[in-house]
């Protein structure tokens, strides 16, 4: 409010209880079966986006990407071929549409299969602290399997509650606007 030509402060005071909750906190699982092979961190330890956490046993899914990297060649040369055959006009467009029709399906094998090899790393999702690791290097995890938490702390959330007679003085249920709203938080215990 407005004295002689200058803002004053109220000041209210409204005691609660309450938590501190991190701002975002998840608990990290493998969405693919696969053996531990390695850690990127060390527990406790600050992460960035991106970082790796945890690196799953690769040398199947690297088989199956070069497996369907292969199956993709062969079927594109099939298709060339047909292109060219049915130019010529010695073969027919049912021969052309069945080879374009097994070069599109080793194409979306092949993004498949390297899509199961960048899942053997997992990283975090967002910039947190690691806590203790639920498997170590060696453990057999199955998808859905709780690996570490990650929590971001800065900032922290608090919940509390006021009760509904202290809302006045809050400005949360005024027919004019609240304006600012300063707070202080003193922390006990």
């Amino acid at each position: 409010r407005h004295v002689g030509g200058r803002e004053e402060r109220e000041v209210r005071s409204v005691q609660a209880v309450g938590t501190l909750r991190a701002n975002e906190a998840v608990t990290v699982s493998s969405e693919i079966p696969g053996r531990v092979d390695a850690f990127g961190f060390e527990e406790g330890q600050r992460v960035e986006r991106g970082a790796l956490l945890v690196r799953l046993e690769d040398s199947v899914y690297r088989a199956e990407v070069q497996e369907k990297s292969a199956n993709r060649a062969l079927a594109e040369l099939a298709y060339r071929r047909a292109e060219q055959l049915l130019e010529k006009r010695a073969a027919s467009v049912e021969e052309r549409d069945r080879t374009q029709a097994l070069l599109q399906a080793s194409e979306g094998s092949l993004a498949l299969a390297k899509a199961r090899l960048d899942k053997t790393r997992i990283t975090a999702p967002f910039a947190g602290l690691v806590g203790l690791r639920q498997v170590s290097v060696g453990d057999y995890v199955a998808a859905g399997d709780p690996l570490v938490s990650l929590s971001q702390i800065d900032p922290l959330k608090v919940d509390f509650r006021v009760g509904e007679v202290h809302l006045p003085i809050a400005g949360l249920i005024s027919n004019q606007p609240a304006g600012k709203l300063h707070s202080q938080m003193d922390f006990a215990g």
